[in-house]
């Protein structure tokens, strides 16, 4: 079966001053076991780089089922689902031995070309899937803004950058939480539509509805970068 299994050690590093996990260390985890499987399975970021493409997240979407603890042991299960053209999704659950769910997540990815940063081809075809059902039915909504309300800026700096030399998606979801209202979040979205880089400035819009709140990023040109979605329940 096509799927990738790893241990999880959930620090005390990991959790905000409410007791929830971090977004940026959740969707960290999540990128990290993709990264390890894309390497098994000969497609990571050496295999990839060596005809000048990267795989680079375009959405993901991910909920808290029960509360993760500190210092507490899970597993993180992942597998990619079947490929849509130029689109490759990958489902991810956290879960302990007896197969609890605490936490489910989806992303959608795509190749680029590193140098023209144009999309390409997915570089692999399967056909098995492991789970039976997709982790979220709905899939994704598309994201935008009614009224928005300005929520101040952001310059990138050299740390926020990856190895693909743009600012890393859980870069992105920490600076969301910093800017929501949201003491604690169940559900998160956040799709990409354009790359930042190195002194790139951002800057934020919020519009917040109950117990939902959408923060979109844009540059100075009004171009938008990112739209994220918070739920509380």
């Amino acid at each position: 079966m096509l799927a990738y299994k790893m241990n999880l050690h959930l620090s005390a590093e990991d959790f905000d001053k409410n007791g929830q996990i971090r977004l940026g260390a959740l969707l960290h985890y999540f990128q990290d076991a993709a990264a390890r499987h894309a390497d098994e399975m000969g497609i990571g970021y050496d295999d990839m780089i060596a005809d000048d493409r990267i795989w680079i997240i375009t959405k993901l979407r991910c909920r808290i089922e029960s509360p993760l603890s500190p210092e507490k042991n899970y597993i993180l299960t992942t597998c990619p689902r079947k490929k849509r053209s130029r689109i490759c999704p990958r489902d991810y659950y956290i879960h302990n031995e007896a197969g609890t769910i605490f936490a489910r997540g989806t992303s959608l990815w795509s190749v680029i070309n590193y140098k023209t940063r144009k999309l390409e081809r997915i570089p692999f075809d399967y056909e098995d899937d492991l789970f039976e059902k997709d982790a979220f039915a709905d899939g994704f909504q598309k994201l935008h803004l009614e009224h928005p309300e300005a929520s101040g800026s952001y310059t990138i700096q050299s740390e926020d950058l990856d190895i693909n030399d743009h600012t890393n998606n859980c870069r992105y979801a920490d600076l969301v939480r910093q800017i929501s209202r949201l003491n604690t979040i169940r559900e998160f979205t956040i799709q990409f539509s354009k790359e930042t880089r190195l002194g790139d400035e951002l800057f934020f819009f919020r519009e917040t509805e109950k117990e939902e709140e959408t923060i979109c990023g844009q540059l100075i040109d009004g171009e938008t970068v990112f739209c994220a979605k918070l739920t509380k329940k």
